[in-house]
């Protein structure tokens, strides 16, 4: 369910892609078995996985396959499944894999809870002992492991937990998605041994965006990926070319300057309107360390306190590989100034698409924004050429150069993440 544009309160149900259409489409019914489609629309996602269960049980079903509208899976998914259970009759669960949508990408599968999740496999083995928990979005499940687990309104199969706990002398949240209530209720109340959870990583899937069309799977440099190589020796297919990536912090709806081609963009920014592909704040970037390898940020920095400015820097320090690149563009404090005398505070300085900008606008932020209560737009911090550059060797980078660009009052800096 996603929110109606204009009225927080209505909602619709969220569009499918026409990758994953072509992916269902294109799915293969195990022989001998009829199917039919089972639907809960318009319900939290927990609440409709129950649903989907108590109307597959209704109809006398033998399993339940949930496709979840990011996950694309592989035309011959289903009939792994089906195959892996009808030979297995012990096993209630079989799994495809796929991974977390992020940088790095993470394998949904755990062996442990509170462990993090498994990479010790290679693609391609069929893990049948020790799962603990696998995601719903391609999972066949056998309809007679329900008859085993009750389910009531207090404990249901699947349930999404986000809830105030008290824990370690202050209180915070604890989250789980419904799936994983799921298989830890299973283990806990059927599966005590481990030994009815299988994940065959053949079922490979991509993992969408709907917002951006991006696919997420294993990195080449992962070890269940590493080890495919090593198990294809000499006459594995040369492995994809991964290209580099560029963080596009504040990105708007702005495109990349030139300088940028052939590199992929996450496009960073804390207002949903514009769909980045990671919605945070400048200040804690919802990345891994040493995950991309150039960041690119339009006046953004002005934006933040001084105070806040050594944070900011720190983070595009931690998210760039070594070697990266980082570039900045904000405004020249030192050649506003020297305007004032001759313009005053409320003179043009330049048009821009959006209109004239002023003194006022750069000093303090856009003073259009701001009179709609956009106080995102403020300005908290200047940087002359100077001041930029040491606070950039206070972060530790190297090979720092600003250059200054009077006609645009503005300063470029580049420097490199040793």
């Amino acid at each position: 369910m996603v929110p109606v544009e204009g009225d927080k309160d209505a909602k619709h149900l969220g569009l499918i892609t026409p990758e994953w259409q072509r992916a269902r489409t294109n799915l293969a019914i195990p022989p001998g078995h009829a199917n039919i489609e089972v639907f809960a629309d318009g319900m939290e996602v927990g609440v409709a996985r129950c649903a989907a269960v108590q109307m597959a049980r209704e109809n006398n079903l033998k399993y339940l396959f949930f496709i979840d509208w990011d996950t694309l899976i592989p035309p011959d998914a289903l009939l792994k499944l089906c195959y892996h259970l009808d030979n297995n009759p012990d096993m209630d669960v079989a799994s495809g894999l796929y991974c977390m949508k992020s940088l790095p990408t993470f394998p949904l599968i755990w062996k442990d809870w509170n462990q993090g999740v498994c990479f010790d496999f290679t693609l391609g083995d069929v893990l049948k002992e020790g799962i603990v928990g696998v995601p719903m979005g391609c999972c066949l499940l056998r309809l007679s492991l329900f008859d085993k687990m009750a389910n009531t309104p207090e404990n249901p199969w699947f349930k999404t937990v986000n809830e105030p706990v008290f824990c370690g002398g202050q209180w915070g949240r604890m989250c789980m998605t419904e799936d994983l209530w799921f298989t830890r209720r299973f283990t806990e109340e059927v599966d005590r041994e481990r030994r009815k959870i299988m994940v065959d990583t053949s079922v490979y899937c991509e993992h969408i965006c709907h917002a951006t069309g991006r696919r997420y799977g294993l990195s080449q440099d992962s070890l269940p990926m590493k080890r495919l190589a090593e198990k294809q020796g000499p006459h594995a297919p040369p492995a994809p070319t991964t290209p580099p990536v560029v963080l596009h912090v504040g990105c708007g709806t702005a495109p990349l300057p030139s300088g940028y081609e052939g590199m992929e963009e996450v496009r960073l920014d804390i207002d949903t309107n514009c769909k980045p592909d990671v919605v945070g704040s400048i200040t804690d970037i919802p990345l891994m360390t040493s995950v991309v390898d150039a960041v690119y940020s339009s006046h953004n920095l002005e934006h933040v306190s001084a105070v806040q400015v050594p944070i900011v820097l720190g983070e595009f320090y931690r998210v760039l590989k070594k070697g990266g690149k980082l570039r900045l563009d904000l405004p020249d404090v030192q050649a506003v100034l020297e305007a004032i005398p001759r313009i005053g505070m409320d003179g043009t300085l330049y048009e821009c698409a959006a209109g004239p900008i002023t003194p006022t606008d750069i000093l303090w932020g856009w003073k259009k924004e701001l009179a709609r209560g956009n106080d995102f737009y403020g300005h908290k911090v200047g940087f002359t050429k100077e001041s930029l550059e040491a606070a950039l060797r206070k972060a530790r980078f190297t090979n720092v150069t600003v250059t200054r660009q009077p006609e645009a009052y503005a300063l470029s800096a580049e420097a490199t993440r040793p």
